[in-house]
């Protein structure tokens, strides 16, 4: 059984599961774009930031990053493939079925990438959306007791 912190990121992966880019994480992009383009999901250590007394329920934060990348060899196409991509991946993010896993989401601003790593860099174009995932436990997900 996977942690909570692992699950939370099992989760948000399966929210994006319904995406029709190639949903990744934390993966070296590949040397080509697939066609329908592709989310890679960065992820971050887990930051405890409260404690409610008398419950011994800690708060947590993580921080994840998609890294999104869209392919036309229609370069006008691009910008409105971007968007598509993005929004999409931000509803079913805000829409995601996490049961009692994650509190809340905070989505932040999308960020463009100017430079892919990838071959045929001309026909692509690549966002970064930050988000925060905001989730609580009863222990402390950073500890493995064995």
């Amino acid at each position: 059984m996977p942690s909570k912190q692992e699950a939370v990121i099992l989760a948000i992966q399966n929210a994006l599961a319904a995406h029709p880019a190639l949903v990744m994480r934390e993966e070296v992009l590949p040397q080509e774009c697939p066609p329908e383009g592709l989310i890679n999901i960065l992820d971050e250590d887990a930051v405890e930031v409260g404690y409610q007394l008398g419950s011994k329920v800690r708060e947590w934060q993580r921080g994840i990053e998609l890294e999104i990348v869209v392919f036309s060899l229609d370069v006008n196409e691009l910008p409105d493939l971007i968007d598509a991509a993005s929004t999409t991946a931000v509803e079913l993010l805000m829409t995601g079925d996490y049961g009692d896993l994650i509190t809340s989401i905070q989505i932040g601003a999308p960020q463009g990438a100017d430079d892919i790593p990838m071959s045929d860099a001309v026909y692509l174009r690549g966002a970064s959306i930050p988000a925060t995932l905001f989730f609580e436990t009863s222990d402390n997900p950073m500890e493995t007791y064995t």
